[in-house]
C-alpha cells in the first residue's frame, strides 16, 4: 500500500501539471489571435459586396466594421428586429448580409430577396424590419 500512494501522488501531480500546461497554451493562443486581429492591416477579407458598412468602427474589436444583418441563420432567419452586426468574414456563410440602395430603398438580396429595410414608425430610434418591398414611405432612405 505504501508503494501505491507515491504512484497515486505522482499521477495527480502530473495531471495538475498537464492541466496547467494546456490551459496556459490555450490562453496564450487566444491572446495571439486577438493581437493578430487587432493589428492586422485592413482586417480580414469580408463578405463579397453588396453590403452596408458604417465608416466608424465604434469599438468593433475585429476591424470588420458594423453592417446591417438579418437576425438568425437558415431556419432561424427572421425579418423582424433588424440589427447592426459585425460584418462577416468571407470564409463563413453570409447570404443574410447582402443589400444595396436601390430606388431609394435598402433592398436585401440572397436570403432576404424581395425584402426592403423598413422603419416601424417615422421616429428617431425606431426599430427596423425587412418587409416585402413596396412604395411604403417607411422604406425610403437617403
Amino acid at each position: 500500500m505504501t508503494e501505491e500512494m507515491p504512484k497515486l501522488e505522482y499521477c495527480q501531480k502530473m495531471n495538475r501539471k498537464l492541466i496547467i500546461a494546456v490551459t496556459s497554451a490555450v490562453v496564450l493562443l487566444s491572446v495571439c489571435i486577438l493581437v493578430w486581429f487587432a493589428t492586422a492591416e485592413g482586417g480580414p477579407v469580408l463578405l463579397s459586396p453588396p453590403y452596408f458598412r458604417l465608416k466608424n468602427m465604434y469599438g468593433e474589436p475585429f476591424k470588420h466594421g458594423w453592417g446591417i444583418d438579418l437576425p438568425g441563420f437558415g431556419p432561424t432567419l427572421r425579418f423582424t428586429d433588424i440589427q447592426a452586426h459585425t460584418l462577416k468574414p468571407a470564409n463563413v456563410s453570409h447570404s443574410d448580409g447582402h443589400m444595396k440602395l436601390e430606388d431609394g430603398r435598402i433592398a436585401f438580396y440572397a436570403d432576404g430577396g424581395g425584402r426592403c429595410l423598413e422603419a416601424i414608425k417615422a421616429a428617431e430610434n425606431s426599430a427596423l424590419n425587412a418587409n416585402i418591398c413596396s412604395d411604403n414611405e417607411l422604406q425610403k432612405w437617403e
